[in-house]
C-alpha cells in the first residue's frame, strides 16, 4: 500500500491544492486572453522572442512543448547572478544544497536530485555545457563566464539528451564569435573583500574566420570566522577562468566551431558553524569550541585541520554543422578533465578531548578526498529543416568516463581503556592514539545510445510528436584498501599514506534501456498553445567506492512522467504566461543513508523504492508600460518517498520515533531539500534622466522558499525554516548601454538562512548540529561598472 492509499486526507489536500492553483491560473489566463483581444493598447512595448535549443533545433520558446525556463545574459547581469550555484535564487524549480566541498553539493529540479557523496553515482539533473554532457555536477559549479543564456529543461529528458537526465537538464550556452568587433569589461566590488573582473573580446579574423576570448577572476573574503590562533581562514574563495572560441565558415553550408576552456577554484572552503548541541555533554562541547559562537546565527568555528577545496577543470570541443539541403549533419566531439582535492575539519573541535562521561571520543585530524576524471563524448545528429510539415531528428551518442578516487583519514581516539585518559574534567586527551586509513577507487563508465524524434504538424493548429532512445550503459568499479588499520602517520599532508593495496571489492554492471517521449501541441488560439506529453527516463546503476564498509551496487533508476501545460503571449506580446502541471514516478530511486550507530562517518547507497513528485509551475514576464519589466514564477512541488521501508534511522532516533532494529519506514515522507512552495518576483524600471543625457534604473527582486528537511533520513534537527530574500539594485547607464554603473544590496532585510544542516552526532562530545550559511545569509552591499564597446 502506498502512502496516498494510507493517507487519503493528504491525497485529497494535495489534489485540492493543485486544483486550486490550476483553477486560479486558468481563470487569469482566460480573462487575460479575452481582455487581450478586446482592449486596444496605445503604447506598445513588446517582449523579445526567446530562442532555445531544447529539442536540438532553434525554436521560439513559446512554441516548444516542454516546461523550459530561460535566463538570458542580461537577466543574470541585472540580478548579479555570478555563479551557477545561484540559480536557485531565480528559479522556483531549482534547489541547491550547500556542503563541506564541491563533491557533496547537489542541484535538484522539481524536488529530485542525487544527494550522495559517492564518486560512482551520477546526478539525476544533468549539467550540459555547449551541448557537452558533464560527468558530475561539481564540474558545473563555476562562475558564469561569457554566458549567452541558461536553459532549464524540467522533468526527464531521456530522449534527446539522455545521459543522467532523469530529473532535468541545465544547459549553459556560451556566446559565439561575432561578425563585428566588440569588447566588454566589468569590475565589481562588494563587502567582505569581494573583488571581481570579467571581460571578453570578439570579432573577425577574416571574412570566414571569427574569434572570441573571455576571462574572469573573483575573490571572496572569509564569512566564517575561524577563531583558532594560527588556523586557516574559513570560506575564503578565489576563482578564475578562461575560454576561447574559433569559428570557421569556409562555405555557406559548412560551419566549424572550436572551443577550449579552463577553470580553477582555490577555496578555503567550506567550514560550517555549530547552531545547537544535544545530548548530556553540551556544556563540555561549548567549552571546547569556545570562543566560537554556537547559536542559530553562528558564523564562526574553532577548526584545527586544514580547510581547502581545490578544483581544476578544462576541456576542448569541436562542433561541426554541414547543410545537406535535405538535412543538417551535426557533430559534437569533446574531451574534458576535472580534478577536485578537498579536506574538511569534520570533528568541529580544535583538539582531541577527554571527558569524564564518554568512554571514548573520536577526532578527525584528516578527512581528505581526491578525485580526478577524464571524459570523452561524441554525438552525431541529422536534423530536417525547420518549418516543414514533418520535422525529425535522429542521432548516435557515445560517452565514456574514467575516474580515480582517493580517501584518506587520520583519526584520533581517546579511549578510557588507557588509565591516563580517566579524567574528572574535560581537557585535551592525555594519551591519544591515532590510526590512519585510506583507500583508492576507480570507475569506468561507458554509455552508447541511438535516438530519434518526429514532430508532425497534422494541421495548422495540431502537432503530434514522439521519440525514443535506446541506451547501453556499462559501469565497472573497484576499490583498493589496506588489509588492516594503518598505524599513525604524521598529519603533514605529504604523500605518506602510499602502500601496496590488495583488491577489496569490484563491481560490474551492464544495462540496456529504452526511453522515450510522446505528446501533442494544440494551438487553442493564435496566441495560446496547450501541450501534453508522457516521458520515460533512465539513470544507470551506481556503486559505493567511497566507503569500504559497503561496496554493493544499486539498481538503475527509471522514471515515468506526464506533463501538461499552456504557453501564451498576451496583450500584443506584452505578457508571456506559461503554466504547467506534472507528475513523475521514480522507481528504484537511488538514495543515501548514514550509519545510524553513530560510531562512524560512513554513508551508504540504497534504492529507495518509489519516489513521486507532482505539482504546478507558473512563469510570466510582462512589460506593462515603457521601461517597466516584471517577471516571476511560482512552483508547488510535492516530492515524497512513496515507498521506502528499509531506510536507516537517524542517529539517536528512538522506537517511539519509528526506529526499529536500526531501520525506519520513510514512506509518505518528503524528499530532502524539496520545498512544497517557492516563488520569486522581480521588477525593473528604466527611465531617462534628460538633464544628464543618461538613463537610470531601479530593480527589486524577492524570492520565498518553504521549510524543508535537509537529510535523507528525515532527521528533524536538519529542518530549515521558510525564509524570503529581498535584493535591491539601482544605477545609471548610457542610452546605448556603452556604460553601466550599478549599486546593489543583497538580502536587504538581513534574513538568516542555511544552505544545509547536518547532525554531527558521531563526533562525540556535545552532539552538534551544524549549518552552512552562504554569504547572502547576511546583508551586504556591492557595486559594479561595465563597459561595452
Amino acid at each position: 500500500m502506498n502512502s496516498n492509499e494510507a493517507n487519503p486526507d493528504k491525497t485529497k489536500k494535495k489534489l485540492s491544492t493543485i486544483g486550486s492553483i490550476l483553477a486560479v491560473s486558468l481563470s487569469a489566463f482566460s480573462a487575460a486572453t479575452v481582455t487581450g483581444q478586446e482592449t486596444e493598447i496605445t503604447a506598445k512595448p513588446v517582449l523579445e522572442e526567446v530562442i532555445v535549443t531544447a529539442q536540438k533545433r532553434e525554436q521560439n520558446l513559446q512554441e516548444v512543448p516542454l516546461a523550459v525556463s530561460v535566463f538570458s545574459a542580461e537577466m543574470l547581469q541585472n540580478r548579479q547572478i555570478l555563479s551557477s550555484e545561484d540559480l536557485n535564487q531565480i528559479s522556483p524549480s531549482v534547489t541547491m544544497l550547500g556542503a563541506f566541498n564541491s563533491n557533496n553539493k547537489v542541484m535538484r529540479v522539481r524536488g529530485i536530485g542525487t544527494q550522495s557523496f559517492g564518486a560512482a553515482i551520477e546526478p539525476s539533473v544533468s549539467l550540459v555545457m555547449d551541448g557537452v554532457v558533464l560527468a558530475r555536477q561539481q564540474q558545473g559549479f563555476l562562475d558564469l563566464l561569457d554566458i549567452d543564456r541558461i536553459e532549464l529543461l524540467k522533468g526527464p529528458q531521456g530522449t534527446l539528451f539522455g545521459k543522467n537526465a532523469s530529473a532535468g537538464v541545465i544547459h549553459f550556452v556560451t556566446k559565439r564569435p561575432t561578425e563585428e568587433f566588440e569588447a566588454t569589461g566589468e569590475v565589481s566590488i562588494a563587502e567582505g573583500d569581494e573583488y571581481g573582473f570579467r571581460g571578453s573580446v570578439s570579432g573577425p579574423l577574416s571574412e570566414t574566420v571569427g574569434y572570441r576570448l573571455s576571462g574572469n577572476y573573483r575573490t571572496i573574503g572569509s564569512f566564517i570566522d575561524n577563531k583558532l590562533v594560527g588556523g586557516d581562514e574559513a570560506n575564503e574563495r578565489e576563482h578564475w577562468g578562461l575560454r576561447g572560441k574559433l569559428e570557421w565558415q569556409p562555405t555557406d553550408r559548412l560551419n566549424i566551431l572550436l572551443s577550449a576552456d579552463y577553470n580553477e577554484e582555490n577555496d578555503d572552503c567550506c567550514q560550517p558553524a555549530v547552531i545547537e548541541t544535544h545530548g548530556p555533554f553540551q556544556a563540555e562541547f561549548l567549552s571546547v569550541v569556545s570562543p566560537a559562537e554556537v547559536g542559530p546565527n553562528a558564523r564562526s568555528a574553532n577548526a584545527d585541520a586544514p580547510i581547502y577545496n581545490y578544483t581544476e577543470g578544462w576541456g576542448v570541443s569541436a562542433q561541426i554543422e554541414y547543410d545537406l539541403e535535405w538535412a543538417t549533419l551535426s557533430s559534437i566531439t569533446a574531451y574534458r578533465e576535472f580534478t577536485v582535492d578537498v579536506n574538511s575539519d569534520t570533528d568541529l573541535k580544535p583538539y582531541l578531548t577527554s571527558t569524564p562521561g564518554l568512554f571514548f571520543e573520536i577526532s578527525f585530524e584528516r578527512f581528505s578526498r581526491y578525485r580526478e576524471l577524464e571524459q570523452f563524448s561524441q554525438e552525431l545528429r541529422l536534423s530536417s529543416p525547420s518549418g516543414q510539415k514533418v520535422e525529425w531528428v535522429a542521432g548516435l551518442f557515445y560517452w565514456s568516463m574514467d575516474m580515480f578516487a582517493n580517501r584518506e583519514n587520520r583519526t584520533g581516539n581517546c579511549s578510557k581503556g588507557n588509565p591516563l585518559n580517566v579524567v574528572t574534567t574535560i581537557q585535551p586527551c592525555p594519551a591519544p592514539f591515532y590510526t590512519s586509513g585510506f583507500f583508492d577507487g576507480t570507475v569506468e563508465n561507458d554509455n552508447a545510445a541511438f535516438f530519434g524524434q518526429i514532430n508532425w504538424h497534422l494541421t495548422d493548429r495540431l502537432e503530434v510528436f514522439g521519440g525514443f532512445r535506446g541506451v547501453y550503459d556499462r559501469l565497472d568499479s573497484q576499490t583498493l584498501r589496506p588489509v588492516a588499520t594503518l598505524p599513525e602517520f604524521p598529519n603533514d599532508f605529504v604523500d605518506s599514506f602510499r602502500v601496496t593495496l590488495p583488491l577489496a571489492t569490484a563491481s560490474e554492471s551492464d544495462e540496456t534501456a529504452l526511453t522515450g517521449r510522446v505528446g501533442f501541441l494544440f494551438d487553442v488560439t493564435e496566441n495560446a498553445r496547450f501541450y501534453a506529453s508522457y516521458a520515460r527516463g533512465f539513470k544507470g546503476a551506481a556503486v559505493n567506492i567511497d566507503n569500504v564498509s559497503s561496496s554493493e551496487s544499486v539498481k538503475p533508476e527509471f522514471v515515468n512522467a506526464v506533463e501538461v501545460g499552456i504557453k501564451s503571449e498576451l496583450f500584443d506580446e506584452r505578457l508571456y504566461f506559461n503554466l504547467s502541471g506534472f507528475y513523475a514516478e521514480y522507481n528504484d530511486f537511488q538514495s543515501q543513508t548514514v550509519d545510524a550507530t553513530g560510531q562512524t562517518a560512513a554513508f551508504f547507497l540504497s534504492n529507495a523504492g518509489v519516489v513521486t513528485t507532482e505539482g504546478v509551475e507558473l512563469e510570466f514576464i510582462a512589460v506593462p508600460m515603457e521601461g517597466l519589466t516584471i517577471d516571476g514564477g511560482l512552483a508547488y512541488t510535492d516530492a515524497v518517498f512513496e515507498e521506502f521501508i528499509g531506510a536507516t534511522c537517524y542517529i539517536g532516533q528512538t522506537v517511539a520515533e519509528g526506529c526499529i532494529g536500526g531501520f525506519q519506514d520513510l514512506s509518505g515522507k518528503d524528499v530532502p531539500n524539496s520545498p512544497d512552495f517557492r516563488y520569486n518576483i522581480s521588477a525593473r524600471y528604466e527611465f531617462p534622466i534628460a538633464t544628464l543625457g543618461i538613463d537610470g534604473f531601479i530593480q527589486g527582486s524577492y524570492m520565498w522558499k518553504d521549510d524543508v528537511i535537509m537529510r535523507e533520513d528525515n532527521n528533524p534537527k536538519t529542518a530549515v525554516d521558510s525564509y524570503g530574500l529581498f535584493d535591491l539594485s539601482l544605477g545609471i547607464k548610457s542610452p546605448t548601454k556603452r556604460y553601466i554603473a550599478t549599486l546593489y544590496v543583497k538580502n536587504v532585510f538581513d534574513k538568516t538562512y542555511s544552505a544545509n544542516r547536518i547532525d554531527f552526532a558521531f563526533t562525540g562530545v556535545g552532539l552538534p548540529v551544524v549549518h552552512f550559511p552562504p554569504k547572502n545569509a547576511d546583508t551586504y552591499f556591492g557595486g559594479s561598472f561595465r563597459i561595452n564597446y
